[in-house]
């Protein structure tokens, strides 16, 4: 979905540049977790007319569970339908009219991909080599797997993300994992993160947490 598309008009010579609205409709879209989108739609028949008071079944199916009815929506005089969902976990939506005895069954899908979410905190911001600090936080995302989610705990080091402690959470979605700073030398800021890779039986997309920088005082 783009704002606006930028389109040049001339006047008395000159280009000036003009702001339109456009929706671009896409079968897959990344809608963070807790936000809301909106779905639209329209049905016609073969000539392009808009099929009015027409029932359109919304039907969802989460990876590894049965496919359910959440709504029925009903077109309006132009054929036009939408319907607004929630960012709750990665999905398919099928969208369905059955159909009648003069016009034949259609059906769409759109995919929504929902990527992880957990908190990040640390406990110190300033430490001097040697001492220890503890990263904690909550996966927001739930429900989290039986045995917990995985965490991946990474630090940015020559311009990329690097893993170098893993934890599983508590039924709640809460880890901690403590790390001691050793071997730094002079004054160094690193920069961690919590990465939540994809697991078999939990919905939802890889996601990450927010950075938190550490400054580390060394010899």
């Amino acid at each position: 979905l783009f704002p606006y598309t930028p389109l040049f008009r001339s006047r008395h010579g000159k280009r000036h540049r003009v702001r339109r609205h456009v929706t671009v409709l896409r079968p897959r879209a990344h809608v963070p977790f807790g936000r809301r989108v909106q779905i639209i739609g329209r049905l016609a028949n073969r000539d392009g007319q808009g099929i009015a008071g027409a029932q359109v079944r919304v039907l969802s199916q989460v990876e590894s569970a049965p496919e359910q009815l959440v709504a029925v929506l009903q077109t309006d005089a132009a054929g036009n339908y939408s319907y607004t969902a929630a960012g709750s976990s990665t999905r398919t939506l099928r969208f369905v009219y059955a159909g009648t005895a003069l016009t034949l069954p259609t059906q769409g899908d759109v995919r929504l991909v929902v990527p992880a979410m957990s908190s990040l905190r640390v406990s110190r911001h300033r430490v001097l080599n040697g001492q220890s600090v503890a990263f904690t936080g909550t996966v927001r995302s739930l429900p989290v797997p039986p045995g917990g989610k995985l965490v991946e705990l990474q630090v940015r080091l020559s311009g990329r993300w690097q893993t170098f402690r893993t934890v599983r959470t508590d039924a709640t979605g809460r880890w901690r994992i403590p790390y001691r700073f050793k071997r730094t030398r002079g004054v160094q800021r690193f920069r961690f993160r919590a990465q939540l890779p994809a697991e078999a039986g939990y919905p939802f997309a890889p996601g990450a947490s927010r950075s938190v920088q550490v400054r580390v005082r060394g010899l």
